[in-house]
């Protein structure tokens, strides 16, 4: 995943995007025994349960499967576009 987030995210931002979205795997990590508890207190079964909990994933893998990962271009090529924006 944080090979990902390399190509994913600006530099400049990468620290960033790469801990906010650490930070809510932890969240998820938090609340999924939490949400597990109340569908078994109300009544569902191991089955349901798991196909449940399995959409928090199916979710996370759908969002990874849309980001657009492209070469971060080299510091001197870079150097050159913004030079050649400003002037």
């Amino acid at each position: 995943m944080y090979a990902i987030f390399a190509k994913a995210f600006p530099t400049h931002v990468r620290a960033f995007g790469t801990g906010f979205a650490v930070g809510v795997g932890r969240g998820g990590s938090v609340l999924a025994p939490i949400l597990a508890g109340f569908l078994f207190t109300a009544g569902l079964g191991l089955p349901t349960v798991a196909i449940i909990m399995a959409l928090g994933s199916l979710l996370a893998a759908g969002v990874l499967s849309m980001l657009k990962l492209s070469p971060e271009a080299p510091e001197a090529e870079a150097g050159e576009e913004r030079s050649e924006i400003r002037g």
